[in-house]
């Protein structure tokens, strides 16, 4: 398509002739302006105002018509455009009814393949559910071995650690036997033996919970050895008799205790010899004979007999989590 501001509008004579007439307007509207009183009279601003106009309209009516004409020069050409359209309507017709004819081709394959993959489809899914019932009977077999498995790994922790806290029992009775024997050496040797056995069960999170005589007796973490006797007013620890445990932060065994009223260890403590001492250094001291939970008749030492009785078996569940236990429970 040939440039449609070709040949268009206003020669080039009549374009410049407009041009020209234009700049003598303006040159007249500014002499009048240059000559014109101050302030400018009435006439003079309308002589200044008339040819300033008529020298725009001048200069603008040119391409005005350069504009029209070539919008009516693009009609013309859209009109030729759309005659032509018209005359290739019969070859469109005959495109649209081969292109029909071949849609109903496509369309017939199409609905073959959709039935191929739908039947594709129904056999992925029968094998998809025949493997997720495989699977889950692989899982469930799985799961219950390794249910199994944890249930032997719970009974194996729970022994192991009855095991360990009858043989600290019999560390501590030891320990209490010979602080007793009137043999510092020996006592000092067996405290070690008692430290190195205490520093190992630390190991594997067992810690025994050590308190020292004359400690307010308080039910959360002690006990008496007869959970049936009465407690006195004031109750205050006069010895111990079993150490009591903690296993990876949670109680599970309390301090097995014999108590006295606050009063009567007050009133005794002077008496007491300077060899009792807190279950951090292992002595035990003597409790006063005065009462009937610190009375030992036939001189047996209370840590003595309670790691000579039966051992309290550690009660409760011991669970094991991502490698760590936790146990609680009392001796029964």
């Amino acid at each position: 398509m040939s440039d449609p501001n070709a040949g268009v509008g206003p020669g080039r004579g009549l374009l410049v002739a407009f041009l020209v007439g234009d700049a003598l307007l303006l040159a007249v509207a500014w002499l009048v302006f240059r000559q014109a009183h101050r302030p400018m009279l009435p006439y003079e601003a309308l002589t200044v105002a008339g040819a300033t106009a008529i020298g725009a309209w001048l200069g603008v009516w040119p391409f005005v018509l350069r504009h029209r004409a070539a919008e009516a020069w693009a009609d013309r050409a859209q009109l030729a455009g759309t005659l032509a359209q018209l005359q290739r309507l019969e070859d469109v017709a005959e495109r649209i009814g081969l292109a029909t004819s071949q849609w109903q081709t496509v369309q017939e394959h199409a609905t073959g393949a959709v039935e191929s993959a739908r039947q594709i489809a129904d056999r992925l899914s029968e094998e998809q559910r025949q493997i997720r019932r495989v699977v889950e009977q692989g899982q469930n077999a799985q799961l219950q071995h390794l249910e199994l498995e944890v249930n032997k790994l719970r009974r194996a922790e729970g022994d192991w650690l009855q095991t360990l806290v009858r043989i600290l029992d019999h560390v501590y009775a030891l320990y209490s036997a010979a602080a007793r024997s009137a043999q510092p050496q020996l006592a000092e040797q067996i405290g070690a033996f008692q430290n190195a056995c205490r520093d190992a069960a630390r190991r594997v999170g067992l810690v025994p919970l050590v308190i020292s005589p004359g400690t307010p007796f308080d039910p959360q973490t002690h006990q008496l050895l007869d959970p049936q006797a009465a407690l006195p007013e004031q109750p205050v620890v006069a010895a111990v008799v079993g150490t009591g445990y903690s296993f990876q932060g949670q109680l599970l065994r309390r301090v097995v205790v014999t108590v006295q009223p606050g009063s009567r260890y007050a009133a005794a403590q002077p008496s007491v010899s300077g060899d009792g001492v807190a279950l951090s250094s292992g002595r035990v001291p003597a409790s006063p004979g005065d009462g009937p939970e610190a009375a030992e008749p036939d001189g047996e030492e209370p840590a003595g007999r309670f790691a000579a009785a039966e051992a309290p078996t550690v009660s409760g569940t011991v669970r094991t989590t991502g490698g760590l236990s936790s146990g609680g429970g009392e001796p029964g």
